[in-house]
């Protein structure tokens, strides 16, 4: 028998499944923000440490809950929108950045070079 309740053909959700707290929202960002998952086994590691300090939920469901968050039509400089919507949305700004493979290292390299073709131009000028 399975662990979590069966899905009811036509609904969203799974009978006998309860809703994020807004304690549990804030720990499955905090844990988002930490580990950056980008693949189903980072998702199922978060899960494992989401599990310690709340009520058990398979990864998918915390996937898809962050992914609600993060993907809701609130823009964020409405004074309405809320704290955990712009969290998430800033969060998944992270993760997108990761999925890239954007390190940060490209940019620091294209000011390095920057840097070094303005002294080159600087002191061939006689400035």
């Amino acid at each position: 028998m399975s662990e979590f309740p069966k899905k009811m053909k036509g609904t969203g959700r799974s009978k006998g499944t309860r809703n994020f707290t807004v304690d549990e929202i804030a720990d499955l960002l905090d844990l988002v923000e930490e580990s950056l998952p980008i693949g189903a086994m980072e998702w199922e590691s978060l899960a494992g440490k989401y599990k310690r300090t709340n009520f058990e939920r398979p990864y998918l469901s915390l996937r898809a809950k962050f992914h609600n968050l993060a993907n809701k039509k609130e823009p964020t400089g409405n004074p309405l929108c809320s704290s955990e919507v712009r969290k998430a949305k800033r969060i998944h700004s992270l993760l997108l950045r990761k999925s890239e493979g954007f390190t940060g290292e490209e940019e620091a390299n294209q000011n390095l070079v920057k840097g070094r073709i303005d002294n080159s131009l600087h002191s061939n000028s006689g400035v």
